[in-house]
């Protein structure tokens, strides 16, 4: 095919070894695009290839010069383009470039690369531009190799209201640690939980009244994984803008990551533009020397030129920018900040609508490429951009599931009885102080735990996962290690067909779930409304909560404000002795006479089965089911315990202990005055008090009137009320008996 194969340049001739060893690959249309390479002289050899003499004599070969690896390049004069039409976010009329203000090229760091890479491919080869922009731009992988990587994802989605179930699958396939979305068009209509499974915490600011005279489209959202721990930052000003931050924390350092939104009516706003600048330099002003800050938005700021910068920023080129006074106010307060734009990724019109803005920072470093797959459709104006932060320290994950919590419901109950029947009590029975005795019970209850009681499964994910999907899967993953070492557009075409693959039968795997639990609204109209109630309700508790004026952003502060909303409503008030004899001067004398109560095991058996049946365990860590099942080789060390603890006069330190949830009521999820408290105890407490109860309850059951309905036991409400109803049925038939009689003597 080739008169003279030797004349090929290295890197090409590579390419066509490559493609005949690999059958997989058609070398029909590798061989074309190896001439229109070599016709337009656009190759490079591998840097590696490269000696001193080559990087001398740049004339030697054609195509860009290519510059040593450890010397920066000579700066290079202005470049004058010829001038593009340019776009907003939604397509517009063509907008001419004007010289507007000269600005001097921003000087940074060289950023060194130790990969090979493809030149540029001029405008005019507009059919070989997608696959050698996906050659030229040296990029870092976008497999997470080590925990000191942070990996955002970030794109104008252009709308989510029709796009709930593709953003759920993409999301729980791709797995990044952040998502960045702008233009979400989203509402109070859908809820976070539809979008996003729950490992991950969402952040969201919908546009509304107060932010836009417009009704639809605008939004942003943010969301983090719940291995990181991150927390909403309140602006002072944040309602009337569509602008959101968050704060990630990772280890003694905190990454503040927002996101914002532009309208095209708004861009050459320089009030509204001014607002946003406020928000970012609030969060500025919070940020600490040792913090990071990244901004990801659509600015819809189509006239201006980006250009690559010596270091990892790109710079506005003055020369063929129009760069209005809104586009000022932005540019110069970003300078200001010390936030450099990171984005290079163009449009199809060779513009930059979505800019990355971040800070430099000594101890991460910001890569930004064009993302291997997209969650929603590409939107031409605006591709999807992977974004990776890297740490010089580890980053400590925290892990929401507690891998040791134990699955009771599937526990060998059986085989528990029969432990605890060859169990030697005498720890227990030779303890004389009861704390001791409590402490002795436990630990044989946990070994015996621990043998017989699985941990829980972690859920498959997705719940129609399978045999073909996983394996599907990890061809997926590894077509993407693959392309990611490469960076070549054959491995991508591999990537692009394993993609394809998976997630069609992905897919399709996820409308057989739903259609079945559909048909569960027929069969079992619980499973259907659960699956529904998972899907519109938000799982735990909101990211933000106040009370008051005190605001929570993470765990602890939650935790605070819960205990100050708990014991403002809790009295724990100690009556004088003025107050005990006035409440006991009407009660009968000798109404309980009791001397020192002996527990039998007549009572611990009825106790047992008056405890109700639970497979979550209290403050213990043994839930009531173990005694329940186990309670007849239970009764023995119960025994002994009960009349330890009476006998001393004291109660179990263990068992005084209980564990408080907050249950939320009705109103607002974030307001903490919204929950009461659901208190927890352990399980041998609760027999403990049941036998206490009973034998005081039949001393004194005589002296209690039969009017007394409440804490009474088989009596309630309900039987109030049907005595007090059939009290008022027996004096109007009394009534109307008498009625008559009357009537009859008239």
């Amino acid at each position: 095919m080739f008169k003279d194969y030797d004349a090929l340049p290295t890197a090409l001739r590579e390419i066509l070894i490559y493609s005949t060893q690999s059958r997989c690959l058609p070398l029909v249309p590798v061989v074309k695009v190896v001439l229109a390479l070599w016709s337009s002289e656009i190759y490079c050899t591998p840097l590696h290839r490269f000696d001193k003499r080559q990087l001398d004599d740049s004339n030697s070969s054609p195509g860009r010069t290519v510059y040593s690896i450890l010397e920066a390049p000579a700066p290079l004069g202005p470049v004058v383009q010829e001038a593009v039409p340019s776009h907003h976010s939604r397509p517009g009329p063509v907008v001419e470039v004007s010289k507007g203000v000269f600005q001097p090229v921003i000087s940074g760091k060289y950023s060194f690369c130790s990969s090979s890479s493809l030149p540029d491919i001029p405008s005019s080869s507009s059919s070989l531009g997608p696959i050698v922009k996906a050659l030229s731009r040296p990029v870092p992988s976008v497999i997470k190799d080590s925990l000191s990587d942070l990996r955002f994802y970030f794109q104008n989605v252009r709308g989510l209201r029709t796009k709930v179930d593709e953003v759920f699958l993409s999301t729980s396939e791709l797995e990044y640690d952040i998502y960045v979305f702008t233009e979400t068009w989203l509402d109070d209509c859908i809820q976070s939980s539809q979008l996003f499974c729950s490992n991950y915490a969402v952040f969201r600011v919908d546009r509304c009244v107060t932010n836009s005279s417009r009704r639809r489209g605008g939004g942003v959202l943010i969301a983090v994984s719940k291995k990181i721990g991150s927390s909403l930052v309140t602006l002072r000003n944040g309602a009337n803008i569509e602008q959101l931050w968050v704060k990630v924390s990772v280890r003694a350092t905190d990454l503040f990551v927002g996101a914002l939104y532009i309208p095209p009516d708004k861009s050459q706003d320089r009030t509204f533009m001014q607002y946003h600048i406020d928000a970012a330099s609030e969060i500025c002003s919070l940020r600490k020397d040792s913090d990071s800050m990244v901004l990801f938005g659509d600015f819809n700021q189509p006239r201006l030129v980006w250009k690559q910068a010596y270091s990892d920023h790109a710079f506005v080129d003055a020369l063929q920018s129009h760069i209005s006074m809104a586009s000022q106010i932005m540019l110069d307060n970003m300078a200001f900040y010390g936030l450099h734009q990171r984005n290079m990724i163009r449009n199809c019109n060779e513009r930059i609508l979505d800019l990355v803005f971040s800070s430099d920072s000594d101890t991460t470093n910001k890569f930004t490429s064009l993302a291997a797959e997209e969650v929603v459709p590409i939107d031409r104006f605006h591709p999807p951009l992977d974004f990776c932060v890297t740490f010089q320290s580890v980053i400590s994950f925290s892990e929401e599931i507690d891998l040791s919590a134990r699955d009771f419901r599937r526990g060998d109950f059986d085989t528990m009885c029969g432990l605890l029947s060859n169990t030697d009590w005498i720890e227990v029975t030779r303890s004389t102080d009861v704390d001791s005795a409590v402490s002795a019970f436990n630990t044989i209850l946990r070994n015996c735990i621990a043998q017989t009681v699985p941990l829980i499964r972690l859920p498959k994910k997705p719940a129609w996962d399978n045999s073909r999907l996983r394996a599907l899967r990890r061809r997926r993953f590894k077509m993407l290690q693959q392309y990611c070492r490469q960076r070549c557009y054959f491995s991508k075409q591999q990537f692009d067909e394993a993609s394809r693959i998976y997630r069609g039968y992905n897919r399709f795997l996820y409308k057989q779930y739903v259609r079945r639990k559909q048909d569960d609204l027929r069969r079992n109209p619980k499973k259907f409304w659960s699956f529904v109630n998972s899907k519109r309700q938000e799982n735990g508790l909101p990211t933000s909560m106040y009370l008051g004026d005190g605001l929570a952003n993470n765990l602890d502060e939650k935790c605070a404000l819960f205990a100050e909303q708990f014991s403002s409503v809790f009295t724990n008030n100690i009556l004088t002795a003025e107050e005990t004899n006035a409440a006991i001067h009407t009660v009968p004398r000798d109404l309980i006479d009791l001397d020192i109560l002996q527990v039998t095991p007549l009572m611990i058996k009825l106790a047992l089965k008056k405890l109700k049946l639970s497979f979550c365990p209290g403050p213990d860590g043994i839930p009531s089911c173990i005694f329940k099942k186990c309670g007849p080789v239970l009764a023995e060390p119960l025994l002994y315990i009960f009349n330890q603890s009476l006998q001393q006069q004291k109660f179990p330190t263990v068992w005084n202990t209980s564990h408080m949830r907050p249950v939320f009521k009705k109103g607002d999820k974030s307001n903490v005055a919204n929950y009461r408290g659901i208190t927890s105890l352990s399980a041998g407490s609760k027999c403990l008090e049941t036998i206490v109860n009973d034998v005081m309850f039949g001393s004194c059951r005589t002296y209690i009137s039969k009017a007394q309905h409440g804490f009474y036991p088989r009596r309630s409400v309900e039987s109030n009320l049907y005595i007090n109803l059939h009290q008022c049925h027996g004096q109007w038939r009394t009534s109307r008996r008498n009625i008559h009689r009357y009537q009859g003597c008239i």
